[in-house]
């Protein structure tokens, strides 16, 4: 039987030509690709693109829903139209053409719920050599990533509490406490920028940041303890709370804005007891 494949992307204020690239790279590898937009001041631009392949349908939202949220419009979509399989990017990845092609040579295995490639971080000067090989993950990030929709719907799809950041691990661990599988096939790379990287030195050490605005630093502190705390079988509690601190060392030394995400991030460790009450 023939499968079903969609594919999905999330905008928020997305670098056009990186946008285009990146539909360019999907659109004619699957029977349709949504797009959702969270309020993006370019909306016009992105409908242009959109509007420009056969197969494109375009969501946009009034306001900044979340990431979860726009992730779960694209799948509840798709499963309403009969989807097999989505795959999910984020607005700045790039494809290669036979992504679709390889991913479903593995498709038939009924325990396997995702679908990850090798992700080559353009921004990252320390590459290492791919093993080429299959292997089963724990955890794997959302773009590149092919969804079953069947399994989605049973797990209630992603966790709109968390709004962005650590969104994918959430999923992927409760895939994982319910005996599904996701695999990473090491053979696929997908170029995706993670973060806007920065490399630094002090004597012998090296360090690198992501420089993530305040606002991610808020969620990204925040939703790393709601993980620590939710799933302790996957993460230490006080491994979290010392790679948190070693971010707020590399905030003060080498970022710009320090104390506004110091605040943040502050704010993340306090909020995080409270939304991780509503879990247990």
């Amino acid at each position: 039987m023939k499968m079903k494949v969609y594919a999905g992307i999330v905008t928020y204020y997305p670098d056009i030509n990186l946008l285009r690239k990146n539909i360019e790279s999907i659109a004619h590898q699957v029977d349709k690709l949504i797009v959702v937009d969270n309020a993006s001041d370019n909306s016009i631009e992105i409908k242009k693109i959109v509007d420009g392949i056969s197969n494109g349908l375009l969501f946009c939202n009034k306001k900044n829903k979340g990431i979860a949220y726009a992730l779960n419009l694209i799948m509840e979509t798709s499963y309403e139209e009969n989807a097999n399989w989505v795959l999910l990017l984020d607005q700045d990845s790039t494809c290669p053409s036979n992504l679709i092609q390889e991913y479903l040579k593995y498709a038939h295995r009924l325990d396997v719920a995702v679908i990850t490639p090798g992700i080559n971080d353009v921004n990252d000067i320390d590459k290492n050599e791919i093993d080429k090989r299959v292997e089963l993950v724990i955890e794997f990030i959302t773009s590149g990533s092919l969804n079953r929709v069947d399994i989605w719907r049973k797990m209630g799809g992603f966790n709109e509490d968390l709004f962005i950041d650590m969104v994918d691990y959430d999923y992927a661990y409760r895939l994982c406490n319910k005996g599904y599988k996701a695999i990473k096939v090491n053979e696929i790379s997908l170029d995706h920028a993670i973060g806007k990287r920065s490399y630094h030195r002090i004597g012998i050490i090296k360090c690198s940041t992501y420089n993530h605005n305040a606002f991610r630093k808020y969620y990204i502190t925040r939703n790393s303890l709601f993980l620590a705390r939710t799933y302790p079988e996957y993460c230490n509690i006080y491994l979290m709370y010392l790679r948190i601190f070693k971010r707020m060392l590399i905030v003060l030394l080498f970022e710009e804005n320090k104390w506004e995400k110091i605040i943040n991030m502050i704010k993340g460790i306090r909020d995080s007891k409270k939304i991780t009450k509503n879990y247990k």
